[in-house]
């Protein structure tokens, strides 16, 4: 069925796998190879959303408590659904080639924040701490929207509030 994998119980190397659940190859215990850490989110529609880095990870969750460790069989029969963005509301985000820098709304949408006045109202005295680099190429999983007009239209604990698991494989 969409949103479950099935397992075989024939197949002792499967594991039981459901809408979000965390996922993960076992360590190869080798330093030179990285496809070992990545973890995966597995979202209703049956696919996996990688978390592209660590920080991206920690918005969502403060431990890897819960990840699965599945085959590479498994793994392989699951398709791609795309990546993981920020949490919104946790974090502001920017990349290097671009000075601005931006809040995260639900569905990896970017809304400017003009001002440091504006980022001292919405995340504090300590904002400038709360902004982290994104690179380049993963921009492009966060599509624009307006920019913030007031501390009163953005208000991020509330936008991080409403935000549950399931959102992390719908943008």
């Amino acid at each position: 069925a969409a949103g479950r994998y099935t397992v075989q119980t024939a197949r002792p190397d499967r594991v039981f796998v459901e809408p979000g659940d965390l996922i993960k190859l076992p360590d190869d215990s080798n330093p030179a190879t990285t496809v070992d850490t990545a973890v995966y989110y597995y979202g209703a529609d049956g696919l996996r959303y990688v978390f592209p880095n660590d920080k991206t990870y920690f918005t969502w969750y403060t431990d890897f408590r819960n990840v699965k460790v599945v085959g590479l069989a498994q793994l392989g029969t699951i398709g791609i659904g795309g990546t993981v963005t920020y949490r919104p509301g946790v974090k502001m985000i920017k990349i290097n080639s671009d000075p601005k820098v931006y809040a995260v709304s639900r569905g990896g949408v970017l809304q400017h924040v003009a001002s440091e006045a504006l980022a001292t109202a919405l995340y504090g005295a300590t904002w400038n701490r709360e902004i982290h680099d994104v690179p380049d190429s993963f921009f492009t999983n966060y599509t624009m929207g307006t920019a913030i007009a007031s501390a009163t239209t953005f208000i991020p604990v509330e936008v991080a509030a409403g935000i549950s698991g399931g959102d992390l494989g719908s943008g």
